[in-house]
């Protein structure tokens, strides 16, 4: 008997908690359009109520017009081309499910103070058009946007919105949100979940694009996503791409807007390209694959672009602004393309590259960089507007340049300036190599538009070898460790030109040793600048070496092997010595003063081949 009582008790509450007198109501076909309280456009005579199910079957056309308020309706499925509208008198509506899944149609949500709340919309179909027209809003709690060529449109005028609270799938082919006016400033607001995966085509975003919660980007190559002039995304919480094919696009072309304020997560397994200009002023972590920078942008204060292990950075068009106390960090970054950075921020890089017709410009005005390893190759340009530390720099290519702005100090462990027609130029500034110093290559040069100065410290190593007509030095060189001066071409030299605000030149303090193993003549340092010695200078050749700067001996000159040419002149000073060899000769082509005190000794070989020699020295011949 207590069993049987438990049975009807339970039977009372489910038929209770039951949808009372739910019922399925379609519209009649031959109706077309009309008013949803107009009876006879149902079949069975009755419009339907809060709790029914609603069918709007294939072969209805026109509009179905809903001006009652509260509109209630439990699911609405559309197998057709009609379009339904929430009229201005609608103030608010509940829909449990929205359905479509036929060829054309559309939902239109009308009026200023209309809000509409769908528990799901489902589009399946094609070319349908949800509308959000102005002033009104819309919260849906999941939409599908799925099929292909449909449309969801919200106003650009009227603080109209369509909010999604729960989850937001973007699939299909060719379907996009947008505004109506193409203006780009109505909002589709993900609050909760969501997952942007269209299968082919393209996706266009023509709206602004907000996300609150979690949003994943999973993007396969044969889907093209075009952010249209206007329309923009915007993360406020965390975005998410990932991918299992190759090349995920984002903009190609167009010049609206990507803003991070929250978190993106780049993931992928080949690269994901962007576009957009990017405004970042929270965190990007491209965790794998290679994330790709063609829109130009900003980097805001405090914001972070990092990457890990394995994963690559590339600026490869546009320009960008690293602001200060931005990050950037990693190591492999590269830029490249005609891309244009200019950090004033915290650039934690352990190496990176600049290739092609970059540049690459450091403006920071507090502290000083730091770096492990910088690569810099054709085209490209590097701009210290800083105090900067670099371990490695190596320059190669064509046509690269280098620039430390006037006032500023650059310290290199290694430097090796190589390729073809390559430049440094520190004017006004002083660069100082501690290492190592590789000058080759062919026609690359040392620069300086005013005063600045080149030195080479005494831990320093320098090999001068270049392998074209000239190597032009523009600057004042110093010499304070051990430079090697190796011409491998016939005819080569090393050109050290005049200014018209100062003497350039090189000034030895350390050991410079010229030496060459080929078998034909080498020539250097030609024009009227100035060869200062206070060190060791030895030259070892297979031929002769040619001095065409005027000559200042404060030290030793030992010429071991080879012919020595002073073809423009000079001094040797007090306390200075000028040697040779029996395999050495020293030749005098123009007018040379040896003061008293300096001593020139072994003069086998000395030839007096122009001008006068005035000596008031020792002349040991």
């Amino acid at each position: 008997m207590a069993l049987r009582s438990i049975l009807v008790v339970c039977l009372c509450w489910c038929l209770a908690t039951e949808r009372v007198g739910a019922a399925t109501y379609t519209w009649a076909t031959a109706s077309g359009g009309g008013a949803w309280l107009t009876g006879s456009n149902w079949v069975g005579g009755v419009a339907p109520g809060p709790t029914d199910d609603v069918v709007i079957p294939a072969g209805v056309t026109g509009t179905i017009t809903v001006s009652n308020t509260p509109f209630v309706v439990n699911s609405i499925t559309m197998s057709s081309t009609a379009a339904i509208s929430c009229t201005a008198a609608v103030l608010s509506a509940t829909i449990g499910t929205i359905t479509h899944t036929s060829t054309s149609g559309q939902l239109t949500i009308t009026g200023a103070t209309s809000v509409v709340n769908i528990g799901t919309v489902r589009l399946q179909g094609s070319s349908f058009s949800f509308y959000v027209t102005a002033g009104a809003q819309a919260v849906v709690g999941s939409f599908y946007l799925l099929g292909s060529s449909n449309i969801v449109y919200v106003a650009s005028t009227g603080n109209s919105k369509l909010n999604i609270t729960s989850w937001f799938e973007w699939g299909g082919v060719n379907n996009y949100p947008a505004d109506n006016a193409g203006a780009g400033t109505s909002q589709l607001n993900i609050l909760g979940s969501g997952v942007i995966f269209p299968n082919s085509g393209t996706g266009n975003i023509l709206l602004t694009l907000q996300n609150y919660g979690t949003l994943y980007y999973q993007v396969p190559a044969a889907v093209t996503m075009i952010t249209q002039t206007g329309g923009m995304i915007k993360n406020y919480g965390q975005m998410i791409v990932t991918h299992s094919t190759l090349g995920v696009v984002m903009n190609p072309g167009n010049q609206p807007y990507f803003y991070n304020y929250g978190t993106m997560t780049v993931n992928v397994t080949s690269d994901f390209q962007m576009g957009n200009a990017v405004y970042n002023y929270g965190t990007i972590d491209v965790m794998t694959g290679i994330m790709r920078f063609r829109g130009g942008g900003t980097f805001y204060a405090n914001s972070t672009l990092s990457h890990r292990s394995g994963a690559t950075i590339r600026f490869e068009l546009g320009s960008y602004d690293h602001q200060a106390n931005a990050t950037l960090s990693g190591a492999n970054v590269i830029f490249m393309g005609s891309s244009v950075f200019t950090t004033a921020g915290n650039f934690q890089l352990t190496t990176f590259q600049i290739i092609e017709s970059s540049t690459l410009a450091f403006m920071r005005t507090y502290g000083a960089y730091y770096f492990p390893s910088i690569t810099q190759s054709s085209n490209s340009l590097v701009k210290f507007g800083m105090n900067a530390q670099v371990d490695s720099y190596l320059i190669m290519g064509a046509s690269g340049g280098m620039i430390v702005n006037p006032g500023f100090r650059l310290t290199l462990g290694s430097l090796v300036l190589n390729g073809t027609s390559n430049y440094i130029t520190n004017s006004a500034s002083a660069v100082t190599v501690t290492n190592y110093f590789e000058w080759s290559g062919v026609n690359n040069y040392l620069n300086d538009a005013a005063t600045g100065t080149f030195t080479l410290a005494s831990t320093c190593n320098s090999v001068f070898s270049g392998t074209g007509t000239t190597q032009w030095l523009y600057t004042v060189l110093f010499n304070y460790g051990k430079a090697t001066y190796s011409c491998t071409r016939l005819g080569g030299n090393l050109g050290i030109l005049t200014p018209t605000t100062s003497l350039h030149g090189i000034r030895n303090y350390g050991e410079f040793v010229v030496s060459n193993v080929i078998s034909s003549g080498m020539s250097s340092t030609q024009a009227s600048t100035l060869f200062y010695n206070y060190g060791l200078m030895t030259i070892n050749a297979t031929l002769d070496f040619t001095i065409g700067n005027s000559l200042y001996n404060n030290g030793t000159i030992n010429v071991v092997k080879g012919l020595f040419r002073l073809v423009n002149g000079g001094t040797a000073y007090p306390g200075s010595i000028m040697s040779h060899t029996p395999d050495g000769t020293i030749q005098f082509d123009t007018t040379f003063t040896q003061q008293a005190g300096a001593t020139i000794k072994n003069g086998t070989g000395l030839i007096f081949a122009g001008g006068t020699f005035v000596s008031s020295g020792t002349f040991e011949v």
